[in-house]
C-alpha cells in the first residue's frame, strides 16, 4: 500500500488532489470504493502523458476511461480489475481485445471514428488523438448497447460489493500493518547482524574441522578423498578417544562429562560475547565483535567424546545383533535362489506354448473374429434402424403430446398443489416443533442425564475389571493359543496327514482310472445326441411347420384380422355414441344457462346441440349393429372362400404321368387347374374405390370416413369436370387449382361446384 501511495504521489505530483477528486466522482457515480480506482487511474494517466497529452487532457481521459471500465465491467459481468486491464491493453493498440469490450475495431471503424472526431484518417492522428479516438469508440459502443450507467444500476450487485469488501479489507490490513512494518524492519536488520555473527562462527568451525581431518575446502574431489582418509583413520581416533575417556572417568561421572562440556562451552561463549544477544531485539547493535580463541580447542574435545560414544555403540551392535542379521540374510539368499529356479521354469513352459498359441491366433481365432465383426455390424445397423423408427414414433406419438399436456395443464396444477402443500407443511411444522420442544424438555433431558450417569458407572466398572483381571486373562489366553497350536500340529502329523495322503491317492486313482473315461464318454454321448436332434429338427420338424404356415397361416391370419377389425368397429361405434350423448348434455347446459342469463342466442344454440346430439346418438345406435352384421357377413364369406380355395389348391396339386407305351398320350402329365373362387365382400368406402363397368350391384358401407367428406360420382363425370376446368383455364397444360368444397355425395352437385370454382378462379386471375 505504501508503494501504491508513493506511485500515486510521484505520478500526479501537484495534481494529486485533482486526480483523487476525479476518481472519487467515478466512485460516487458507480458505487465503487475509490481505493479500487487508484492503481488503474494512475497507470492510465501515466500512459496518456507519455502519448503527448498535457496534464489536464490526461486527467480528463483518465476519468472517462475509469467510468467506461466501470460500466463495461457491470454490463458484461466481469471484474473491474480485468475489464480495466483489457481497456488499457486496447488503448495501447492491442485491437484483439475489441470483442471483450463489445466493439468491432477494424481499420474501417477506426478511420470512421477518427474522421468523425478530427476529420482525418486514424493513421494521420497524433498518439494522443489515437488514444482519445479509441476511448470514444468504446464509449459509443456502450451507449449503443445500453451499458452506459450500468455500474450505477448495479452498484448493489454481488460482483461490486465483493470487490469493495476486498479493497476495504486490504486498506484495513495496511493500517494495521504500519506499526508492525516498522518493528519487522528493525527485527530483520538485527537478524541480519546475528546471521553475520553466526556465519563467522560457522566459518571458524569449518576451518577447525578441515584442520582436524585434513580436508582441502573449495574442491569437491579433494573433499571426497579427505572424507575417505578420515574414515580409514577412524581406528586411531577411537584409541585416542578411549584413553581420553579413561582419564576423565577418574574425575567425572557420565552426567558430569556433559555438565563439564556445557560449562566450558558457556565460559568460552561468554568470553566471545554471545551474552550480548540477551539484549532486547530493539536494542541490538548493528555489529557484533567476539573472541574465538577457545573455540577450536572445545570443538576438538567434543569430537573426541563423540568418537568414543560411537565406538562403544558399534561394539554393542556387533556383539548382540550381528548373528541375528546374518541368519536372516542367509535365509533370504536360499529362498531367493528357489524363487529364481521357479521363475526359470515358468519362462521355459511359456516358451513351449508359443507355437500352438500363434497357430490358434492365425487360424480359428481369426475366423471367429471375422464372423463376429460381420454379425455385430449387421446387428448394429438393424438396431440403429429400429432405434430411428422407435425414437421418431415415441417423440411424435407419445412424448410431444404428453409434454404439451404437461406444460399447458400439468404444471399449473402441480404449482398450485405445491403452494397449498407448502402452506400446510408450515402449519404442520409449527405444531410438530411445539410437540418436539415439549417432549425434549420433559423427556429427552432426563434420559440424557441418565445415559451420562450410566456411561460413567460403566467406565468405572470396566476400569475395576481390567485392573483385577485384564493382564492375567490375556497371559492365560496367550498360553492357550500356544498349547492349541502344539495340539493342532500333533493332530496333523499323527492323524490328519496320513489320512489326507491316503485320500489323495484314492481320489487320483478314481479320476484317472474311472471318472475321466466316464466324462469323455458322456461328452461323446452329448455330441451324438445334439447332432441327431438337429438333423431331426432341420429335416423333419421345420418342413412340417413351414407347410402348416403356408397352407393354414393366411386363413388363420384373416380370421384374427376380421375379429380385431369387427371389435374395433364396435368400440368405435360405442365411443361415437358416448361423444354424441355428451354433445346433447352440453346443449342442455347451454340452453339452461342461456335461459337464466337472458342469452337467447346461447339458449337456441343449446336447443340445436340437443337435437343434433340425440339424432347422432340414434344414428350410431342403429349403425353400430348394422356394421357388426356386415362385418360378420364379410367374415363368413371370407372363411368360406378360404376353405374352398384350400380344397381347390389341394386338388390342383394332384397329377399323374401316362406311361410311354400308351398310344398318342404316352409320356404326358395330366392334372387339375381349377381357378380359385372370389366371393365379394361388402366394402367400406372410407378410402374410396373404383367400380368397373357392368360390375353388377353390390352392397357398400358409406359414411364411415370420419376424417373428410366422401364423394361418390361416375368416373365420366369427374373426367368431364376436370377436362372442362383445364380447357377453360388455358388449354390442356395442368395448372394448380385449389378446391374448397363441402358436398353431399351427389354427382351433379359436384359437377356444378367444380365448374363454378374454376370459373371464379379464371376471372380472378384475368386468364
Amino acid at each position: 500500500m505504501n508503494a501504491a501511495n508513493s506511485q500515486l504521489e510521484q505520478t500526479f505530483g501537484s495534481m494529486q488532489f485533482a486526480a483523487e477528486e476525479a476518481m472519487q466522482r467515478v466512485a460516487d457515480s458507480s458505487g465503487i470504493v475509490a481505493a479500487r480506482l487508484k492503481g488503474v487511474g494512475t497507470s492510465i494517466y501515466a500512459f496518456a502523458k507519455t502519448s503527448g497529452m498535457d496534464s489536464a487532457q490526461a486527467l480528463g481521459m483518465m476519468e472517462e476511461a475509469l467510468q467506461v471500465a466501470a460500466d463495461s465491467a457491470a454490463y458484461y459481468d466481469r471484474s473491474l480489475e480485468d475489464t480495466s486491464e483489457t481497456l488499457k491493453s486496447f488503448l495501447k493498440g492491442n485491437y484483439a481485445n475489441d470483442a471483450a469490450l463489445g466493439i468491432s475495431c477494424t481499420e474501417t471503424t477506426r478511420n470512421a471514428a477518427a474522421n468523425k472526431l478530427y476529420g482525418k484518417s486514424f493513421q494521420e492522428l497524433s498518439e494522443a488523438q489515437k488514444q482519445l479516438t479509441l476511448l470514444q469508440m468504446v464509449k459509443d459502443a456502450n451507449d449503443l448497447a445500453g451499458a452506459t450507467g450500468q455500474a450505477s444500476r448495479e452498484a448493489d450487485g454481488w460482483e461490486n460489493v465483493i470487490g469493495n469488501l476486498k479493497e476495504t479489507w486490504n486498506q484495513l490490513l495496511a493500517v494495521i500493518g504500519q506499526p508492525l512494518l516498522k518493528a519487522a524492519v528493525s527485527a530483520v536488520q538485527e537478524l541480519t547482524s546475528a546471521l553475520s555473527f553466526l556465519l563467522e562462527k560457522a566459518q571458524t568451525a569449518v576451518n577447525t574441522l578441515s584442520e582436524l581431518f585434513g580436508w582441502e575446502l573449495g574442491n569437491t574431489a579433494s573433499v571426497t578423498d579427505n572424507i575417505s582418509q578420515s574414515v580409514s583413520s577412524q581406528n586411531d581416533l577411537t584409541e585416542a578417544v578411549e584413553e581420553t575417556a579413561k582419564a576423565q572417568e577418574r574425575s567425572a561421572a557420565g552426567f558430569d562429562k556433559i555438565n563439564t562440556l556445557a560449562s566450558e562451552t558457556e565460559s568460552e561463549t561468554k568470553k566471545g560475547g554471545i551474552d550480548q544477544i540477551s539484549t532486547p531485539i530493539g536494542e541490538l547493535p548493528l555489529t557484533l565483535n567476539a573472541d574465538t580463541s577457545g573455540a577450536s580447542k572445545t570443538i576438538l574435545k567434543f569430537i573426541s567424546k563423540v568418537k568414543g560414544v560411537f565406538s562403544q555403540l558399534r561394539g554393542w551392535l556387533g556383539s548382540n545383533f550381528a548373528p541375528i542379521f546374518g541368519n536372516i540374510w542367509s535365509g533370504l539368499i536360499i529362498e531367493t535362489q528357489k524363487l529364481y529356479s521357479t521363475v526359470q521354469q515358468i519362462f521355459s513352459d511359456i516358451q513351449a506354448l508359443g507355437q500352438p498359441l500363434a497357430e490358434y491366433f492365425q487360424g480359428d481365432f481369426t475366423v471367429m473374429l471375422q464372423t463376429a465383426l460381420a454379425v455385430i455390424g449387421e446387428i448394429l445397423i438393424g438396431l440403429y434402424d429400429s432405434f430411428n423408427m422407435i425414437f421418431s414414433d415415441i417423440w411424435g406419438i407419445a412424448v410431444y403430446p404428453a409434454l404439451s399436456d404437461f406444460i399447458n395443464i400439468g404444471l399449473p396444477v402441480i404449482t398450485q398443489f405445491c403452494t397449498e402443500s407448502l402452506n400446510a407443511f408450515g402449519v404442520l411444522f409449527n405444531e410438530v416443533k411445539n410437540l418436539f420442544d415439549m417432549l425434549w424438555k420433559d423427556a429427552a433431558r432426563p434420559v440424557l442425564g441418565f445415559v451420562s450417569d450410566l456411561w460413567h458407572d460403566l467406565m468405572e466398572s470396566l476400569q475395576t475389571f481390567w485392573n483385577e483381571w485384564g493382564k492375567p486373562i490375556f497371559d492365560k489366553f496367550c498360553d492357550a493359543i500356544k498349547l492349541t497350536g502344539d495340539t493342532l500340529k500333533n493332530v496333523w502329523n499323527s492323524f490328519l496327514k496320513p489320512v489326507f495322503d491316503t485320500f489323495m491317492e484314492v481320489v487320483d486313482n478314481i479320476w484317472t482310472e474311472h471318472l475321466k473315461p466316464l466324462v469323455d464318454n458322456f461328452l461323446d454321448f452329448v455330441g451324438v445326441l445334439l447332432d441327431g436332434a438337429l438333423d431331426i429338427y432341420n429335416n423333419f420338424i421345420l418342413p412340417i411347420v413351414d407347410w402348416f404356415v403356408n397352407y393354414f397361416g393366411p386363413p388363420i391370419a384373416k380370421v384374427f384380422g376380421f375379429i380385431m377389425e369387427t371389435a374395433g368397429n364396435a368400440v368405435n361405434g360405442v365411443i361415437d355414441t358416448v361423444s354424441h350423448i355428451i354433445d346433447a348434455l352440453k346443449g342442455v347446459i347451454n340452453f339452461i344457462t342461456g335461459v337464466f342469463t337472458g342469452n337467447w342466442k346461447r339458449a337456441w344454440k343449446g336447443v340445436k346441440e340437443i337435437f343434433s346430439g340425440i339424432w347422432n346418438t340414434l344414428s350410431d345406435i342403429v349403425k353400430v349393429p348394422i356394421n357388426i352384421i356386415i362385418d360378420l357377413v364379410n367374415g363368413l364369406t371370407g372363411a368360406v372362400e378360404s376353405a374352398l380355395n384350400w380344397i381347390i389348391d389341394g386338388i390342383n396339386t394332384l397329377s399323374w404321368e401316362i406311361p410311354d407305351w400308351v398310344p398318342f398320350v404316352g409320356g404326358e402329365t395330366f392334372g387339375f387347374d381349377v381357378p380359385n373362387i372370389d366371393i365379394p365382400e361388402i366394402p367400406h368406402l372410407a378410402k374410396g374405390t373404383v367400380v368397373p363397368a357392368n360390375y353388377g350391384n353390390f352392397l357398400a358401407v358409406l359414411g364411415d370416413n370420419k376424417r373428410e367428406t366422401e364423394v361418390v360420382s361416375p368416373l365420366s363425370t369427374i373426367k368431364k369436370a376436370v377436362g372442362e376446368a383445364m380447357s377453360e383455364n388455358g388449354g390442356n397444360t395442368p395448372k394448380e387449382i385449389i378446391l374448397y368444397t363441402y358436398l353431399y355425395p351427389n354427382s351433379s352437385a359436384f359437377h356444378r361446384e367444380v365448374i363454378k370454382i374454376v370459373n371464379n378462379d379464371k376471372v380472378r386471375k384475368g386468364g
